[in-house]
Formats: structure tokens, C-alpha cells, sequence
């Protein structure tokens, strides 16, 4: 994950920056975007694995909402980041 983080931070600050990837095309529509949104929930299969380790933490009711939330979170803006940088690139 760090090499890809990097490659992607070296490639924007290499080209310019532009919002034009987040515009679906216009022949291909909203369901472009559609598939866009299966794929992004199929690549988080799994995250929800953290909650099977909730009685060892002293807190549970607490750790593990925050720990899949900040699981889901933080995975969707390195996809977001990176899908960019490889559209941009």
C-alpha cells in the first residue's frame, strides 16, 4: 500500500489536476457509475473481519464501531485517491 501511495503521490504532482474523471462519459452514462459502485463494495469483502476480535479489547462497544468505520473510511479515500491518480496519470 505505502509504494502505491507513493507512485500515486508522485504521478499528481507530475500532470495537472483536473475533475473531469469524476464527469461519467456521456456514452456510457450513469451506469458506468453503477458498475463503478459494485466493484468499490465487492473490494471491501472483508473489512468487517475486526469484530471478530472484539473480546479482546477492554472496550468493545466502543473499539469496534470505530474500528470498522475508520476501516471503511479510510479504505474508500485510498481507493478514491488512488483511482484518481491512475485515471489522471
Amino acid at each position: 500500500m505505502l509504494a502505491i501511495l507513493l507512485l500515486a503521490i508522485v504521478v499528481l504532482t507530475r500532470v495537472p489536476l483536473s475533475l473531469l474523471p469524476f464527469k461519467p462519459e456521456p456514452g456510457h452514462g450513469w451506469a458506468a457509475v453503477g458498475y463503478g459502485i459494485v466493484f468499490a463494495a465487492l473490494s471491501f469483502a472483508g473489512f468487517e473481519g475486526a469484530t471478530t476480535l472484539g473480546e479482546e479489547t477492554r472496550n468493545p462497544r466502543r473499539s469496534i464501531p470505530t474500528a470498522v468505520i475508520g476501516t471503511v473510511i479510510r479504505a474508500a479515500l485510498f481507493y478514491v485517491f488512488v483511482s484518481y491518480a491512475q485515471v489522471v496519470g
